[in-house]
């Protein structure tokens, strides 16, 4: 096998671990069953592993844990601490609270209760693409008469449930993201799929409070019918029916993070409504394809699933 086909092979094989993990990441996962399920040895997996990612499999596993405790713990409010710590495969409320404050210099409670403005200087021992968050979203307050009409455009919408085709990536920029959408609609076309352009959607996983945006996990997806939920060259996921928060964004990532927090810190906590728990944070819709040049030109609606209070 020559080397560009290995160096793709371990791509491929690093790819399929990463979203083995973001599957199973609430049970206790060894280093020798993640690399079981990509077939190379625990010992040659970890090394590749960490060249590939920059961390071990384990640190791989237990940011993704607590990337989605501090998730929950700034969106989901109505979850106790320990009701978090169990939710993201903690064994224990007391390592739990080990591992969220050395990651993050505060407890959980902490956390909860900080400002934004602490919050961000709390941040500083991040990395600068946090503090570039911080600074351009949780720092700028969005004025009175901005907040009233994003209120104002914020419905509950009734969704059927919907199957996708998806490619992971990361939320490194607009363009990254409108490239990866004209990627998976070029392989889709090539293979002959039945594809919905109108069912375009960007899945969000992460909330960058701690991840920076190139490491925040973001699936693009296209709509699909018939036999094409089948076939072997695409992975495909299922979006959930029901009740989702929907307001419209017409910008950057920055500007759809901003509105986010409005959601959730803001219109939220005035419904009878609380996140429902999903795999994913939420969903942003595209009326059609994006691209790297329209990503941020284009209109698309942001969905939050939710349920009763």
């Amino acid at each position: 096998m020559s080397s560009d086909k290995t160096s793709a092979g371990y791509k491929s094989a690093i790819s399929r671990a990463k979203e083995f993990i973001e599957h199973q990441w609430r049970d206790q996962l060894t280093l020798e069953q993640i690399a079981s399920h990509v077939c190379i040895s625990p010992f040659y997996f970890q090394r590749i592993f960490k060249e590939q990612v920059g961390e071990t499999p384990k640190e791989y596993l237990i940011r993704v844990r607590l990337e989605n405790a501090i998730q929950r713990i700034f969106v989901d409010r109505h979850m106790t601490v320990f009701d978090v710590a169990l939710e993201c495969g903690f064994s224990s409320q007391a390592a739990f609270a080990r591992a969220f404050r050395q990651r993050f210099g505060v407890s959980a409670t902490e956390f909860r209760n900080l400002s934004f403005s602490e919050v961000a200087k709390l941040a500083a021992a991040w990395g600068p693409g946090i503090q570039k968050v911080f600074r351009n979203i949780l720092l700028g307050k969005m004025d009175s008469k901005a907040g009233q009409k994003l209120r104002k455009s914020i419905t509950i919408k009734r969704i059927e449930p919907l199957t996708v085709i998806y490619q992971a990536t990361t939320m490194v920029s607009e363009e990254h993201l409108g490239e990866e959408f004209r990627k998976l609609a070029d392989r889709a076309e090539a293979h002959d799929l039945e594809v919905d352009m109108s069912q375009c959607l960007g899945v969000m996983y992460d909330f960058p409070l701690h991840t920076p945006l190139e490491k925040c996990r973001y699936r693009v997806c296209i709509g699909i019918t018939g036999e094409s939920a089948k076939h072997p060259k695409f992975s495909t996921m299922n979006l959930s029916g029901g009740k989702y928060g929907v307001f419209p964004v017409k910008g950057d990532i920055e500007l759809a993070i901003r509105y986010s927090i409005f959601f959730f810190s803001d219109w939220l906590k005035t419904t009878p409504f609380q996140r429902s728990e999903q795999p994913y944070l939420y969903f942003e819709r595209f009326s059609s394809l994006p691209g790297p040049r329209t990503y941020s030109s284009m209109t698309r609606e942001i969905y939050v699933p939710l349920r009763p209070s």
